[in-house]
């Protein structure tokens, strides 16, 4: 019936924009734009009308502001939805600046109807082009890469265009070239009916960062890092900072079909969520078009387009040549699966540079019979010509279909929720790598076999390279097809983890690589060794540490015995990781100090350089010796100066940043991680997880020196980040959510706080079940929770169940179970019990003491709180013996300069104060108060209350004029903050007292303790009893 169509379905030949149900079902016409062109759409004077279309009316405008010209577009009068549709798109596309992007100026509303600025451009659409003349694919190519960077830019943002199309690229008479009409955009994580639950980021995190260089902590370490408890000072509290912008709202019911039928992916047929690889096969339906002078698929009716989408049937016209390679690249993006398509555009547009700029192109004119009436499929494409054509063979020993089948039942046969996830994740990553490596060995061979512009020596480091890249795949699949719980759930880090193609590709990285060994039979004995050291590092990044550390202990032995040094050092480092994964520390510093040495003894210097990283996090971080510390990233400094490798450098950044923040030097901590998380970026693109790592540890610090904002921003950037890459219900994101709701209760945001360990403990219930113990460390954070609501029998109860499942599943001497009885103590403590409160506190210091050694700076945090515990059983002798402990435990590890030394120091100052040595007590504030004035900075509230509380000291002393700064400083402080309004009441009660005594207009003094007075009997839920008391007692002796 051709000729023939539904009336209530637009003709497939047309751009026409859908927006409405499932294109399968439903049935929808749009509203006519409004005949009438406005004279004025605010402040801009309409000149004429550009055109029109299914959203509204486009119009040439003159803006006298700024005195230019723009382009308007003007929404159809339509509902409420649609209106948020275009703030959406307006939104979407402020958020962008590249060159070819279409940028945005303004959005405003008129009348009922809204309208963007977007800057004019003077040429023509990619349609408008097209249809000129038949274009040459060498004169097409150009154009659709600079239309796909920008749509590599749009997702780069962490948007979804929706709706790519030829009427959608505008090609100015400048030569630039422009995507624009984000009408469709939405957010990548978005799909329809989905809800935005972000809320504004991680929270301060105390695990380790990423894998390789990193190795990843039990969310559950961080439990004993916050237990510090300083008399003196109070926490931050500030309202929840949550804003959700039209842009992460949703404005289409699940099942909804946005876009134009002729470029949708098939998915998007059914109504399922557009996603970055839906925009691909939009590009590659407009770069088919464009080189064949078709579309890829014929059809009269919307459900006749879907069903051969699906089948894959593409057309063409016979009477174009176009290179195979382009053929097969346009082939894979129009895949009517999306994990068979580039997993990125940046994929498919280094595919497109590399065969653009072919000295010798292969052209492939298609044609003839064999066609087969002018349609082909993948299976079709013609074999590559040789000598080069072995590449597919190698790899097909590696990853195949059949590899793909077993690794994914094996994952299913897991039973986690989150696997089938995590493999429609996983598969397209592998496939992208597998494409890659087969593409980069093509091209290592034709470059010296085929191009001649290559040296044989380079082609033969090129492919050692590549050899080894295959190996760790190899080793990796094997792993995966044998999946438990456990390789499921760091599968998708673990692929993320494989080195990349790319630096088999540059000359300079691989002949700095240590070539084999001259002897034939010697260097096919260290080949093996070095297949079965790729096994060794697959298996540890999956978790199965324990299981092959006898496996790595005889390698070493072996690579001993073939007395080849890179072998042995190489087998040192590995055996060094499996060692650190297990915390066996002494013997992993052992066997990377080896590395080490071995190396700089041999010219290693790649190895050189990574062992001294390692050994900056493990004795620093997880042995808290960061003297020792600096003195291997002196070393790892020197060793990078020979060393090329991108990555290496960047993880030496991560861990010197935080080395530093360890050092409580939070500024050179920032410098360094920025610099890491840009390097990260480069290297992995803007969504890996190595780079949500660097986010996350950057937010720590910013955390740590109070810059709660800026922190909660980089947080909600990681969370972003980790769901996406490994989806809404996996454990990653379950241990984001956990540190996001730990900072929202570090600032006393505790609905908040609540909400999200909740939804973190039921992703680890799901994942491991209610005996983990993951899933036992949110009810410890859940207890602190309840503790800082005063809902004391509530946090005490959840410590009971998480004790009880953490001594059966970890030991009874395990830190987390430390952890837990200190913080069931601090809760006693409130309630007043003080001896069970002295007796858990006594029982974590003994497990930690135990476990970590007596001189751990984590003894020096619990040394802290049996201070205060012992001042408040009024046995200050006990106290100060504890904080000179804790000094000196802090003096040997993170140094007397380091924010925690200032809480001792504060700590120690009130028990002076109370014995009346106030000139002790001045000093030891004083001291306090430069270390948090550098380390924290002068706004930070716990900088603000040492100056009070110095200038309360000074003030008891007598010292009215040397009371009045501190005073002064802190004032101003507390008045910058959101919360700490007692504090700021008693801060002016306080400098108002030192006015009163030098003399200074005692009647503003008086009205100033007035003030105060007033305030503090308005606040509500603070016992203020004892301080209006005092006030009133001033008042009293001090008449106006």
């Amino acid at each position: 019936m051709a000729g023939e169509r539904p009336l209530d379905q637009p003709t497939l030949d047309e751009d026409v924009t859908v927006v409405g149900g499932p294109l399968l079902t439903s049935k929808s016409r749009g509203q006519e734009p409004d005949d009438e062109a406005p004279r004025f759409l605010g402040r801009y004077v309409v000149v004429d009308e550009l055109g029109r279309g299914g959203m509204g009316q486009v119009f040439r405008a003159y803006d006298p502001k700024l005195d230019r010209e723009v382009a308007l577009k003007l929404l159809r009068r339509v509902n409420d939805d649609a209106r948020l549709r275009l703030l959406r798109e307006a939104q979407a596309m402020a958020q962008l600046s590249h060159p070819n992007v279409l940028p945005v100026y303004d959005v405003a509303l008129e009348g009922h109807r809204l309208f963007i600025a977007m800057e004019l451009v003077r040429g023509q659409s990619l349609r408008q082009w097209l249809d000129e003349r038949p274009r040459a694919w060498s004169e097409v190519l150009p154009i659709m890469i600079a239309a796909g960077r920008g749509l590599a830019a749009v997702h780069a943002a962490g948007l979804v265009h929706r709706d790519f199309k030829p009427g959608n690229v505008l090609i100015g008479d400048d030569g630039r070239v422009r995507v624009m009409d984000f009408g469709l955009v939405r957010g990548t994580g978005e799909t329809p009916g989905d809800g935005d639950t972000r809320t504004g980021g991680e929270s301060r995190s105390r695990s380790d960062p990423s894998q390789e260089l990193l190795p990843v902590a039990s969310p559950l370490d961080t439990i004993v890092g916050e237990l510090s408890r300083v008399s003196s000072i109070r926490m931050r509290a500030t309202d929840t900072h949550e804003v959700l912008t039209s842009l992460h709202e949703e404005l289409t019911r699940n099942g909804t079909v946005v876009g134009t039928p002729a470029y949708m992916a098939p998915e998007q047929h059914l109504g399922r969520g557009a996603d970055r690889r839906s925009d691909q096969y939009g590009f590659c339906v407009t770069l088919w078009e464009a080189i064949y002078g078709v579309r890829p698929f014929k059809a009269e009716t919307q459900k006749d387009l879907y069903q051969i989408k699906a089948s894959g049937e593409l057309e063409l016209d016979p009477t174009r040549t176009v290179p195979r390679w382009l053929c097969s690249l346009m082939t894979r993006g129009l895949s009517p699966r999306p994990s068979v398509r580039f997993e990125t555009m940046e994929a498919l547009l280094l595919a497109l540079e590399r065969g653009r700029h072919r000295r010798r192109r292969i052209v492939w004119a298609l044609g003839g019979v064999a066609l087969l009436g002018g349609t082909i499929g993948a299976s079709q494409l013609a074999p590559e010509p040789a000598p080069c054509d072995h590449a597919h063979e190698r790899l097909a020993q590696v990853w195949s279909d059949a590899a793909a089948e077993r690794i994914e039942r094996a994952m299913a046969d897991t039973e986690l929720a989150y696997a089938a996830d995590t493999w429609d994740r996983v598969e397209p990553k592998l496939q992208d790598y597998a494409e890659r490596w087969t593409a980069s060995r093509r091209d290592a061979c034709e470059a010296t076999r085929v191009r001649h512009e290559q040296p044989e020596a380079l082609m033969d480091a090129r492919m050692r390279c590549l050899d080894e890249r295959l190996r760790g795949l190899r080793a990796l699949v094997g792993i995966l097809e044998d999946a438990d719980a456990e390789v499921v759930e760091r599968a998708s880090s673990a692929v993320g983890g494989l080195p990349p193609i790319e630096q088999c590709d540059d000359p300079q990285y691989v002949q700095a690589q240590v070539p084999p060994p001259s002897d034939p039979e010697l260097a096919a004995r260290v080949e093996a060794h070095e297949e079965e050291l790729a096994r060794l590092d697959a298996q540890n990044r999956a978790g199965k540490a324990a299981q092959v550390l006898p496996d790595a202990q005889a390698a070493l032995e072996r690579a001993r015995e073939l007395e080849h040094p890179p072998l042995v050092a190489r087998a040192e480092l590995s055996l060094a990781d499996i060692e650190e994964s297990l915390g066996r520390y002494e013997d992993s510093r052992a066997h990377y100090e080896g590395a080490y040495f071995d190396a700089r003894r041999d010219g290693l210097d790649t190895v050189q350089a990574r062992a001294a990283i390692q050994l900056m996090h493990l004795v620093g971080d997880r042995m808290g010796q960061p003297d020792e510390a600096q003195r291997w990233a002196r070393f790892a400094e020197a060793a990078l100066e020979r060393v090329s490798d991108p990555a290496v450098r960047a993880s030496y950044l991560n861990n010197a940043g935080l080395l530093a923040g360890q050092l409580a030097d939070y500024d050179l901590a920032i410098e360094r991680l920025e610099e890491a998380l840009a390097r990260r970026r480069e290297l992995h693109g803007p969504e890996h997880e190595t780079v949500a790592a660097v986010l996350n540890n950057l937010a720590l610090m910013y955390d740590e020196k109070g810059d709660y904002q800026r922190a909660l921003a980089l947080h909600e950037q990681a969370l972003a980040i980790r769901e996406r890459l490994h989806g809404p219900e996996h454990p990653k994101v379950a241990a984001s959510l956990l540190n996001m709701s730990n900072i929202h209760r570090s600032w006393a945001q505790l609905d908040e706080a609540l909400r999200l360990q909740l939804r973190a403990r039921e992703i680890w219930k799901k994942a491991y079940g209610p005996d983990h113990p993951h899933t036992a460390g949110t009810l410890v954070n859940l207890g602190a929770i309840y503790a800082a609501q005063d809902e004391h029998e509530e946090a005490l109860q959840s410590y009971r169940e998480a004790l009880e499942v953490l001594e059966r599943t970890q030991g009874p001497l395990h830190r987390n179970v430390a952890g837990t009885l200190v913080n069931m103590g601090l809760v006693y403590e409130e309630l007043g019990q003080l001896e069970l409160a002295a007796e858990h506190l006594a029982r974590g210091l003994e497990i930690l003491e135990k476990t970590l050694g007596e001189d751990d700076p984590l003894v020096s945090l619990v040394l802290i709180n049996t201070g205060h515990l012992a001042h408040e059983r009024g046995d200050p002798d006990a106290a100060m013996a504890d904080y000179e402990r804790a000094l000196a435990i802090l003096g040997k590890t993170v140094g007397l300069e380091h924010p925690q030394a200032a809480t001792v120091f504060g700590n120690m100052a009130a028990i002076h104060e109370e014995r009346g040595q106030l000139d002790l007590a001045r000093d030891e504030l004083r001291r306090a108060t430069a270390i948090r004035r550098d380390k924290l900075g002068p706004t930070h509230p716990d900088t603000a209350f040492s100056l009070r509380s110095l200038g309360r000291v000074q003030l008891a002393r007598g010292e009215a004029a040397a009371a009045i700064e501190p005073l002064t400083e802190a004032q101003a402080a507390f008045e910058s903050m959101e919360d700490h309004a007692d504090a700021l009441e008693l801060t002016r009660f306080e400098l108002a007292r030192a006015r009163w005594e030098l003399g200074d207009d005692r009647g503003q003094a008086r009205a100033q303790v007035l003030r105060a007075r007033a305030a503090l009997r308005g606040l509500e839920g603070d016992d203020h009893e004892g301080e209006l008391e005092e006030i009133e007692q001033w008042l009293r002796a001090h008449p106006g």
